[in-house]
């Protein structure tokens, strides 16, 4: 091990310590300074204080929330018309919020899978994948309008002159909102469009937890039952973080890292959506009723519904987004792995340990959600969703990680959008063989997303007089081109 000697470094000054290297490095990478053989003399770091950038940072990312519980109050009050006894008195012009984008995003982002002669758009690096974002955003627009069009039919609206000024009012609203992500992205901390989502769900939460207040002082929710809730919530986001945590650590013994969940929280949702299938059927006539009745929320038959969607699409979706050939081929390109045999066999244990545990997860998610346990039960089902305790928890990490990051090296800069999970460790750890600091942005949102999360990339970003050298390091090894 060597060490640089320079006290006036830039990484000692950001960090509080030397930076170490191994030792076939013979000059700092920060300030080019002759290394000295030998681990520094003191190890004990000195965290930087924060600098008003930074401060400024997390002003911008805070102010997210705020803006998105006061967009609810943004309405359109519709002209009443006596010839549409059902017309709702107003619309939200945030009524269609970001649904329709991150549709688009998934829809592209399928299309590009689906033909052969785009799939390297996929994984070509940032002006690739810069394209499919062009795509998916005026893709998305157009399923605004669509959408827009219909609430405006449904609500009760006359006239193809108010429908196009009330669809053209929610359009717009969706706009800002992307606009709103894009902002956050490039002068708040953390993904953008990952912020104005998890945004949502902490107004949502708010709002359930003040009626839970409010609830306990009229005498409706006993004190014990409500403290029972939140701390419920609570202990469930605390271990979604240490699950996430975990498998970004992988194991000692292993070269393999696979993050859990494998399958993210898609299987839960997929299940819920068919089992609300039944319902619809039942509305366009056809004799479903019975199905739809016994699969009711909170039923049994709904639990094992939901626990039979687990097992199925959990498993399919974590083999499928983790294949043996892909994940072995990206490791082999970064340089991490010395036998493919070995690799490959290590990696099928890696791959179904990880489909155990993940399914367990989700399936601990349901018995919480759907059982009822006394006094959990009424005030617990409000708050106990998948947004507040597993979208919420990983998002608060990501920011956590990328204010660490920022407050240790100062200045940081993306240089490669990935979307493949587990490629996202060997090409961090490749740059932190070259003496470079990278640091994975929205990687644990975008983790319970895996192949459905388009829309927030794993940024790869690294201290911005690195930049070149990194991204040069990156195409070398994965042999694409970022621009």
């Amino acid at each position: 091990m060597k060490h640089c000697p320079n006290v006036n470094c830039p990484h000692a000054k950001r960090v509080g310590r030397a930076a170490e290297f191994e030792d076939h490095v013979a000059t700092c990478s920060d300030c080019g300074s002759v290394l000295c053989a030998g681990a520094p003399a003191s190890k004990r770091a000195v965290v930087p204080k924060p600098t008003p950038e930074l401060w400024r940072r997390l002003a911008v990312t805070v102010a997210a929330p705020i803006a998105v519980f006061f967009s609810d109050f943004v309405q359109i009050p519709i002209p009443r018309d006596d010839r549409y006894p059902f017309q709702i008195p107003s619309l939200g012009v945030f009524e269609l919020g970001l649904v329709p984008i991150i549709a688009a995003f998934i829809i592209v982002e399928l299309v590009a899978l689906a033909i052969p002669r785009l799939r390297p758009l996929r994984i070509g690096g940032t002006a690739a994948r810069a394209r499919l974002a062009r795509w998916s955003l005026v893709v998305g627009l157009v399923l605004a309008g669509v959408q827009a069009f219909s609430l405006t039919y449904a609500a009760g609206i006359y006239g193809l002159r108010n429908h196009l000024i009330f669809g053209g009012l929610m359009i717009a609203g969706t706009a800002v909102l992307v606009l709103t992500a894009k902002l956050v992205s490039r002068f708040g901390l953390g993904n953008g469009f990952s912020v104005v989502l998890v945004s949502g769900v902490v107004v949502d939460l708010a709002r359930q937890l003040t009626v839970l207040i409010r609830d306990v002082s009229d005498g409706f929710v006993t004190a014990m039952g409500a403290g029972f809730a939140v701390l419920i919530v609570a202990a469930f986001g605390v271990a979604t973080a240490r699950l996430l945590r975990r498998g970004g650590k992988g194991r000692a013994s292993s070269n393999v890292v696979l993050r859990l969940p494998l399958c993210g929280v898609a299987p839960v949702l997929e299940a819920a959506s068919l089992a609300a299938v039944f319902s619809t059927l039942a509305n366009f006539g056809v004799d479903t009723s019975r199905i739809a009745a016994a699969l009711t929320p909170g039923s049994p038959a709904y639990f094992w519904w939901l626990a039979a969607g687990i097992a199925v699409f959990g498993t399919a979706y974590a083999l499928l987004f983790h294949r043996i050939g892909n994940v072995t081929r990206v490791f082999r390109q970064l340089g991490r792995v010395s036998d493919d045999a070995g690799f490959t066999n290590e990696l099928r244990l890696a791959r179904w340990r990880g489909v155990v545990t993940s399914c367990a997860f989700l399936f601990a998610y349901i018995v919480v959600a759907q059982f009822p346990f006394g006094n959990w039960s009424l005030p617990g089902r409000a708050l106990f969703q998948i947004g507040s305790a597993i979208i919420l928890p990983a998002v608060v990490l990501d920011l956590i990680d990328e204010w660490r990051a920022r407050r240790a090296h100062g200045e940081l800069a993306s240089v490669w959008p990935e979307h493949r999970l587990y490629a996202v460790d060997p090409i961090v750890e490749s740059l932190r063989s070259a003496n470079i600091s990278a640091f994975p942005r929205g990687v644990y949102h975008r983790t319970l997303l895996q192949f459905f999360g388009p829309v927030i990339p794993v940024d790869i970003m690294v201290p911005s007089q690195r930049v070149t050298d990194a991204r040069s390091l990156v195409e070398e090894k994965l042999g694409r081109k970022s621009a």
